[in-house]
């Protein structure tokens, strides 16, 4: 069969999905067909579980989702997590410096159990109506359920940069990984959690070789498992970032970019 042996790990916003929060019926009707011959497809996104069944309906996976960037893995099969990766209450300092740094920032802890939101905005209202998802809400960080996966901050375009810009050469870059998520979301999370890492260990315990991986994305945090795959992809909306990182470049997520995608393999 043409695509016997091959693996396509899609990123969900902002690749697979249009900004409706829809999966195109081109992209549906080319995962079907690269799967009736012999590909597998899966999904690597920041998103918790919860909401990636909102947004891909009834699409098939053949493999468990990487999660919140890479700091899960969950099987929606058995609706369980098989891996997490969590950071503590020493990443406190590193949220009240980027508050610091940007006042007007919405804050969500993401955990197994759900979304906790200690500071709400609009920015974080439009978030969880968005991924069509219930939060819980707690007073302040220190009062969320632990384990924590990763902390998330929204804010305007504008203010996601100048957070990133105060970051980058961070002192705290080693001891997490901080990184832009999205135009609206600046991300806090355990410094060995990435997409990549979390593809790259899927891989190897499924024996799965990397050279017959597709990857592909369109943001920061899609960087890593493009890197790792035997073939990387990066749509046409993804940033200059990312395409320099990229073997293959598709049309846009509002133009059915895997069915793109898909065709040129």
């Amino acid at each position: 069969m043409k695509f016997s042996g091959l693996v396509l790990c899609s990123d969900l916003d902002g690749t697979l999905i249009d900004e409706k929060n829809r999966v195109s019926k081109e992209n549906l009707d080319a995962i079907e067909y690269f799967r009736s011959q012999g590909g597998k497809f899966m999904i690597a996104t920041g998103r918790v579980p919860d909401a990636v069944t909102p947004a891909i309906g009834d699409l098939k996976t053949d493999y468990p989702c990487i999660c919140h960037n890479g700091c899960s893995v969950y099987d929606f099969l058995s609706d369980k997590y098989i891996e997490t990766i969590s950071i503590d209450e020493k990443a406190i300092p590193v949220v009240e410096k980027i508050m610091a740094v940007n006042p007007a920032s919405g804050i969500e802890v993401m955990t197994a159990q759900g979304i906790y939101v200690v500071k709400r905005t609009k920015r974080t209202d439009f978030h969880l109506e968005f991924e069509k998802i219930k939060a819980f809400y707690a007073e302040n960080i220190e009062d969320v359920p632990k384990p924590w996966l990763k902390i998330l901050f929204a804010q305007t375009p504008e203010e996601t940069d100048v957070i990133k810009e105060n970051f980058v050469n961070s002192s705290y870059q080693g001891k997490y990984c901080l990184l832009k998520t999205h135009q609206f979301y600046y991300e806090i999370l355990n410094k060995t959690a990435s997409k990549g890492n979390a593809l790259l260990k899927f891989c190897n315990r499924c024996g799965i070789d990397l050279k017959n991986v597709i990857a592909i994305g369109d943001n920061e945090n899609d960087i890593s498992m493009i890197d790792v795959a035997g073939i990387g992809a990066a749509v046409a909306n993804a940033s200059d970032l990312v395409k320099e990182h990229a073997d293959i470049i598709t049309s846009s997520n509002e133009e059915s970019a895997i069915a793109d995608l898909i065709s040129k393999l």
